[in-house]
């Protein structure tokens, strides 16, 4: 009978155990001996690997040991060759700076999406759209800057860089700072400080993106704006859509020291108003009785009844001269800082 499910094998009851001082009949014998061999021996493990699994073998928290480094695809690892990260570094790039090819141990004969692997670019930077052969393998992909052909000098002379590979393309990122963060290139975030040196290529910016930068020239990578329309200039913040406007420079205008302006034509002299300029109005008179009837006086005496003469004035407009004069204008001679604007190429 075979093993019991339980790693136990026992023989088979009608023929053994045999019986002390009888005849073993070869029947039984024979029977006892296949019964070992086909339904015990056989599905055993042997130590020179003639025998395979059948079926997951629990290892019962014990673990194996004494494990030979990885030397093809299929294999399990070894936990200090992932740590080192060995399965994953193809080395310093060979082929040549726009056509990268580079191999990892053990090798592997195919692409899969999401796959990730780290190399080291060569002495040389690209010169422009770059291609990655890994293992061999037949047609090289194509670097890509977050799904854009690379530009001149993205990848960098003798710097470390890690691809992702999305199905059609190896997607560049470059191993940045001394701590080693991964930056893309363009777009995603990165946490963390970072520690950067040289020259390089500023990062994370797409192309044709613009910026200040207070400088003279502008940073490697990027484009200086020399148009007519930006020299001279102020800023100005804005909301909707991004324009320029106006005439005058700005230094010409905050700095005009000394300006005068006059207004005015002369002195300011009496003036004389006419009846239709004054405002209308009445004058009372009073009036006293006499003996000889009616009569009106300038003061009253035996004031009896007061009277209005009639109105007179138009109420009209007037005006007057105004005198010669002068306003100065102060200079604002503000403090300034100069910077360009850039854009990434």
């Amino acid at each position: 009978m075979p093993f019991n499910g339980s790693g136990v094998f026992t023989p088979p009851a009608a023929d053994f155990p045999a019986v002390p001082n009888t005849l073993i009949q070869s029947s039984k014998f024979n029977n006892v001996v296949n019964d070992l061999v086909n339904n015990g021996l056989s599905f055993t493990l042997t130590k020179d690997g003639q025998q395979i699994s059948t079926a997951n073998q629990p290892m019962g928290a014990f673990r194996h040991t004494g494990v030979g480094a990885t030397n093809a695809s299929g294999q399990y690892g070894r936990v200090d060759e992932i740590q080192d990260g060995s399965f994953l570094y193809g080395g310093t790039a060979g082929g040549t700076a726009d056509a990268l090819t580079i191999s990892t141990v053990p090798s592997f004969s195919a692409y899969t999406t999401g796959m990730t692997l780290f190399f080291k670019s060569s002495a040389s930077p690209n010169t422009g759209a770059a291609t990655l052969q890994v293992n061999g393998i037949a047609g090289p992909k194509a670097i890509q800057n977050n799904g854009s052909a690379l530009a001149a000098g993205m990848i960098e002379a003798s710097k470390f860089y890690s691809v992702i590979y999305d199905g059609t393309a190896f997607q560049l990122t470059k191993v940045v700072g001394a701590v080693g963060i991964y930056m893309p290139l363009a777009g995603g975030a990165a946490t963390g400080a970072i520690t950067t040196s040289g020259s390089g290529t500023i990062l994370g910016i797409g192309t044709g993106a613009r910026m200040t930068f207070q400088q003279t020239s502008a940073p490697t990578g990027w484009t200086k704006e020399t148009s007519a329309t930006y020299n001279d200039a102020a800023l100005r913040f804005q909301t909707g859509t991004v324009t320029t406007g106006g005439a005058a420079g700005f230094i010409a205008t905050m700095n005009a020291a000394g300006a005068t302006a006059t207004d005015g034509s002369g002195t300011s002299g009496g003036f004389t108003l006419t009846t239709t300029e004054m405002p209308s109005h009445t004058h009372p008179a009073d009036t006293t009785i006499g003996s000889g009837g009616v009569q009106v006086v300038a003061e009253a005496g035996s004031r009896a009844s007061s009277l209005i003469t009639g109105a007179t004035g138009g109420g009209g407009s007037h005006s007057h001269s105004t005198p010669t004069h002068s306003h100065v204008l102060n200079s604002f001679n503000l403090k300034f800082v100069d910077c360009i604007i850039a854009t990434k190429d």
